[in-house]
């Protein structure tokens, strides 16, 4: 092994030894420590005691920390074996300052920094190139790289691939992924108070449906909560018999002619017509007008005493044409003198629940 080899060996022990030391006082940071092995192109005008590179290996260590998320910062020593034409070689040591820049959950990364070169000759140089790692474990990773090296003292640029293994350490490993922000718990949501909803008239529809409102609890209704009703046939019958050869209202009868003007008062769409009839005792003649007015008679009772307008009271009279019995006898001559008047009405009953 050459002096030279000797000489990079322990500038990069000694680089080494140094960062264990910065360990110590930067143990907070995400460093690493690792080992490369390289394949450098060298460019085919460059030359060694008038013959030119061909190509060579590089073989080293390094030191590298992350002092920021997204950059990390790395030093690398590397002992260069390289060939020449005519059978040539030439050997020397490959210094570089990195920056890396991280990006896809640092798992690729780009490269850029300087170079300074110990071969026969000394050169500084820039380089640009592209990396990527895989971590075994948190603290184990290999990684590949690909570096262009332009020369800045002299017209030159060399290729090198390589690859290379890597200890992290320090409290926060390097395979770990960024640390998502600590967000504050979001509050609790307010609790949700469910209003039942009202039924003011407990018909069973709610108010914001109701379109009938105060309808009794005890009725049917439909959907929009209001009342159903059914027809009802509502009917009322008057009749009052008469003396034989008489007109005249007996007043036993008066209550039940009441009864038929309260009727009609309930109802004010309602007229009636008053029957007169009479037995077939006489002449025809006579029992017409006999029945007519026995009619009138009712008729008069209505309108006078119950105060029911004439306009809704008529008479007619049947005279002895509608007998409601036929029988030659006391008993159904008395029954065929008397007038008749029943009214119906159809009325709207409220269902009951």
């Amino acid at each position: 092994m050459t002096m030279r080899l000797h000489k990079g060996i322990t500038v990069v022990a000694g680089c080494l030894l140094a960062t264990s030391v910065v360990a110590e006082e930067l143990n907070n940071m995400p460093m690493n420590v690792g080992a490369s092995l390289r394949y450098a192109a060298m460019d085919g005008d460059r030359q060694y005691q008038g013959s030119d590179y061909d190509d060579g290996l590089l073989g080293g260590l390094s030191f590298g920390m992350d002092p920021w998320e997204e950059i990390g910062l790395r030093l690398r020593a590397e002992y260069a074996d390289m060939d020449v034409e005519d059978g040539k070689d030439d050997d020397g040591m490959w210094y570089a300052a990195d920056a890396l820049f991280y990006f896809n959950e640092k798992k690729h990364y780009i490269i850029t920094g300087l170079d300074y070169i110990d071969l026969d000759d000394s050169n500084t140089a820039v380089h640009l190139g592209i990396g990527g790692r895989h971590f075994f474990n948190d603290a184990v990773a290999m990684s590949a790289e690909l570096i262009a090296h332009q020369g800045i003292d002299e017209s030159f640029t060399d290729f090198t691939v390589g690859v290379g293994l890597a200890y992290y350490f320090g409290t926060q490993a390097a395979v770990e992924p960024t640390a998502a922000p600590e967000v504050a718990p979001e509050p609790e949501p307010e609790p949700v108070v469910v209003v039942a909803p009202k039924d003011s008239d407990g018909d069973g529809v709610y108010d914001a449906d109701d379109q009938c409102a105060d309808t009794p609890a005890s009725y049917a209704v439909d959907e929009r909560g209001c009342t159903l009703y059914k027809d009802e046939v509502v009917s009322k019958t008057l009749l009052v018999n008469f003396d034989n050869n008489k007109a005249d209202v007996k007043d036993e009868y008066l209550p039940e002619i009441e009864e038929l003007a309260e009727f009609m008062n309930q109802y004010p769409q309602l007229t009636v017509t008053i029957e007169g009839h009479t037995s077939s005792a006489g002449a025809a003649d006579y029992n017409q007008q006999l029945s007519e007015k026995r009619a009138k008679a009712v008729a008069t009772e209505l309108v006078e005493r119950y105060s029911v307008p004439a306009s809704r009271v008529s008479t007619v009279g049947y005279g002895e044409t509608k007998p409601l019995s036929t029988e030659n006898s006391r008993e159904a001559a008395a029954a065929n003198r008397r007038i008749v008047a029943t009214l119906t009405v159809v009325e709207k009953k409220e269902i009951e629940r």
